[in-house]
This record gives structure tokens, C-alpha cells and sequence, in this order.
């Protein structure tokens, strides 16, 4: 995974809008669909501060700092893992056909 852009390009920040929308839609609908708290807390470069609860925040962070001795699951940066691409790139010499992607599509499979 790599960044998108040079942070502060238009670019930039629209990957950074659309992804946040994304992120606090699913945040909610995993919330509604299984009745559990979320609070999303996110910075983004500017330090901007943007938030996602599905109920006051400060009931979930307090029962946060009293259950947070050991996560049932935790995660960072290090544990994401690439995920295999199936098509490749185009390069210079060949175009990206339809017939090209179909065969590296079976050869994945």
C-alpha cells in the first residue's frame, strides 16, 4: 500500500474525503447491523479532528479506559498485509486487453 499523493494535493484530499465517508458509513451500519458502540476518532494532516459515534462519546471512551487492561483483538499499521493484485500493471510494450486480463484472472485462480 502507498500514499496516494503529495499530502495537501487536490488529489489527496479527496481520497482522504471519499475514504473517511467510507470508513464512518461502515462504522455505523456495523453498529446498527450488530448492536455495538463505536467511536471513530480521526485526524487527518491538518489535524483536523473528525468523529463518528453511534452514541456519546465520552460514555464509550469511559468504558474504553475501563476494560482497555487487554483488547480481545488489536491492530496497527504493522499488521496490514498487502493484498495480492490479480491484474498486473500495463507496461510499455502490451496493452492491458480484455483477453489479457481474462488470462491472468484464470492463471490466479
Amino acid at each position: 500500500m502507498t500514499r496516494v499523493a503529495t499530502r495537501g494535493s487536490r488529489r489527496f484530499q479527496v481520497t482522504f474525503t471519499k475514504r473517511k465517508n467510507g470508513l464512518m458509513k461502515k462504522a455505523m451500519e456495523l453498529s446498527v447491523l450488530c448492536d455495538c458502540d463505536i467511536a471513530l476518532v480521526i485526524f487527518n494532516s491538518h489535524n483536523k479532528l473528525f468523529q463518528y459515534s453511534s452514541k456519546d462519546v465520552d460514555s464509550i471512551l469511559a468504558k474504553y479506559s475501563k476494560v482497555c487492561h487487554e483488547p480481545h483483538e488489536k491492530r496497527n499499521n504493522q499488521d496490514v498485509r498487502p493484498t495480492p493484485t490479480l491484474f498486473a500493471s500495463p507496461t510499455p510494450d502490451c496493452t492491458n486487453t480484455h483477453a489479457n486480463r481474462t488470462a491472468t484472472l484464470i492463471r490466479a485462480l
